[in-house]
């Protein structure tokens, strides 16, 4: 029983689709006609049976990817309306070099008012300026047919309509070109409510006349706004984030008079006075507000927003989105596909880490001279920063180095590399011993061995704790020795001679009380028939000797207890009488008075200062911690 089916494309030239599908029209079993025109190309497939047209159909859209946009016969502008429809958002046009046309395509489609309400046909300078808000200064530089008029005019019809989504056209359509640029350069850019994207065309104006360059424009609009949603809720690749346009000044409309009695210079010297300071005093309340408001809620929700779009853009990046064909020579030589997304936002990337079941998800860049210590990867400053490669790891030397080390920093707020500490507790580490970090390169996974306190300000002379490369196998063996040494915890896994260790730092000086306290946590590169390590604490770890010192300033305070006692004595008078004929004579045997005698004793309790936890520096100028910490807890 035959088959049939009708497959549409757009954005790829009838010489690459055959050549793609050579093999497809070579079938006996299978009929094969294609035909192309400027709004796109439509193949349709006859085949003897149902197995025939299926294996044909999937050999389509395997080889054709993303220039395939229906598969059932939909026309470009019923399908980007079905799309809107589907994902519940509005669009809004501005079109110059076509005029409407794009319009005209979106509202003959039924039911297109749903999801359409504004077009708007901005020819002139003052068109774009007064209707879109695009600014005198853009056009003054880049002229109307350029990216940047562009990206200001889809952004612009889609805050003056409210729309979820903008389009504009801007382009010269011919014959004669009215700016500095050939005929048939056009530009089609698309804008939601954070970034905007652009295509380029530039069409052969001798083979074009001026409605044939207006009509493949407009098609462009639609293909790219089909692939805006195609990708949704994902973002799709090659855009650049914009920030919103600021509202235009508005008057005031009470007068000026009323203010009069509340401004400073008004009144009396002590009023004038009185008033200053109340100015003063809600200054400084506004400024403070403003300020906490900032920190300790903008600017955290900024950076959660930032890294989630960027993980989306990371993990959601399997098939290409981008307008057209990538040239090779702009990304580095074997860079995987993964990474284009990323890499046409910022060149600085250099890989992914991320930590399942935990906050750690983050793109990681090169060193830069530590820009990315206060500045995001969009590069706009952050206290947040960046996760990064240490200097010592180049972009070419991530595929041999031994050792690869990241630094993030900790804001202990569950961002960035903040919830490293937790790793401090080893029913965390059990739970979260493997690491997922993948260079620009390759993916691989990595499990903990060694969570360690070093001291950054020791690095020359006592502990070098990042070294790229080992002169040879007995350095390697020693370097992965100290790490444990100075670990919290001890597993049963260490690593192989040259196999390739990841440290993930960040600082701890509050945590462990020092300046240049930091926690490294170092992992194994595993292999697939590796087992999985077990962990135990290491009651006996080397600590840096800033910790020791800390510790050893604490002492029992010298106390001293008096204790008094009141002794009382009392003497009772006696008197002995003696009778004879000649004389009475009393005499007392003893004669005292009442008194109090009092003794006080004293004893002192004297206690030497001594460290129960900690002995002395021992002589390469670190010292082994002897205190019983808890299991589950362990190192503060």
């Amino acid at each position: 029983m035959s088959a049939r089916q009708t497959i549409r494309l757009f954005g790829v030239s009838e010489d690459t689709i055959r050549e793609r599908l050579a093999d497809v029209w070579s079938e006996d079993a299978l009929s094969a006609v294609l035909s192309v025109n400027e709004e796109d190309a439509v193949l349709r497939l006859d085949a003897a049976d149902e197995h025939s047209l299926e294996t044909a159909v999937q050999a389509v859209t395997q080889r054709l990817g993303a220039f395939v946009y229906s598969e059932d016969d939909t026309a470009l502008e019923a399908l980007a309306v079905a799309l809107l429809t589907e994902h519940n958002k509005t669009v809004a046009v501005a079109e110059s070099c076509t005029g409407g046309l794009l319009c005209s395509r979106l509202t003959g489609v039924p039911g297109c008012s749903r999801v359409f309400g504004t077009g708007i046909v901005s020819y002139s300078w003052d068109c774009k300026k007064q209707l879109l808000g695009v600014s005198a200064d853009t056009l003054d530089h880049y002229g109307a047919v350029s990216a940047e008029t562009a990206r200001e005019m889809a952004d612009g019809v889609r805050r003056q309509a409210g729309a979820d989504i903008g389009i504009a056209i801007t382009g010269e359509a011919g014959p004669q070109a009215a700016e500095d640029k050939p005929v048939g350069t056009v530009f089609v850019a698309l804008a939601d409510a954070k970034r905007s994207w652009v295509k380029e065309l530039h069409l052969d104006a001798t083979a074009m006349d001026r409605a044939v360059v207006r009509r493949v424009a407009a098609s462009y609009g639609l293909d790219l706004l089909r692939r805006y949603l195609q990708a949704y809720p994902t973002v799709m690749a090659g855009g650049e984030r914009h920030t919103d346009y600021a509202d235009r000044q508005r008057n005031a409309d009470e007068p000026q008079a009323r203010l009069q009695h509340l401004l400073p210079w008004r009144g009396k010297r002590k009023t004038r006075v009185i008033k200053s300071l109340a100015w003063l005093a809600v200054l400084a309340l506004l400024i403070g507000g403003v300020l906490t408001v900032y920190n300790h809620i903008l600017t955290p929700k900024t950076n959660r927003e930032l890294q989630d779009d960027l993980a989306n853009l990371y993990w959601s990046s399997t098939s290409d989105l981008t307008m057209g064909q990538p040239v090779t020579g702009n990304y580095p030589e074997g860079m995987t596909a993964q990474f284009r997304g990323l890499y046409d936002m910022n060149k600085d990337i250099a890989g992914w880490i991320r930590i399942p079941d935990t906050a750690i998800n983050y793109p990681v860049t090169l060193y830069a001279d530590g820009y990315y210590d206060n500045h995001n990867f969009g590069d706009q400053y952050s206290v947040y920063g960046q996760p990064y490669f240490y200097e010592g790891n180049t972009q070419v030397s991530l595929q041999t180095d031994t050792v690869l080390a990241i630094r993030g920093n900790n804001t202990r707020d569950e961002q960035m590399f903040s919830s490293l500490l937790s790793y401090r507790r080893i029913a965390y580490l059990r739970e979260h011993s493997v690491i997922e970090m993948n260079t620009l390169y390759t993916a691989a996974k990595w499990e903990i061995f060694a969570v360690a306190v070093v001291n950054e300000r020791d690095r020359a002379s006592v502990f070098e704790y990042f070294m790229p490369n080992f002169a040879n196998d007995e350095a390697f063996s020693s370097y992965v020795e100290q790490l444990c040494r100075r670990s919290l915890f001890r597993s049963d896994i260490e690593p192989t001679e040259k196999q390739p260790i990841l440290l993930l730092t960040t600082d701890a000086d509050r945590e462990y009380g020092f300046s240049g306290a930091r926690l490294v946590v170092a992992a194994r590169k595993m292999t697939a028939d590796e087992p999985t390590a077990n962990y135990s604490v290491n009651y006996g770890m080397t600590w840096p000797a800033a910790y020791a010192r800390r510790t050893t300033t604490r002492s029992t305070t010298q106390t001293t207890t008096t204790r008094s006692t009141t002794l009382t004595t009392t003497t009772v008078t006696t008197t002995t009488t003696t009778v004879s004929t000649t004389q009475t004579t009393t005499e007392p045997t003893s004669s005292t008075t009442t008194q109090s005698v009092a003794e006080s004793t004293t004893s002192s309790l004297s206690v030497a200062a001594q460290d129960t936890t900690t002995t002395l520096p021992s002589a390469d100028d670190e010292t082994e911690d002897t205190e019983n910490n808890d299991d589950d807890y362990h190192g503060n």
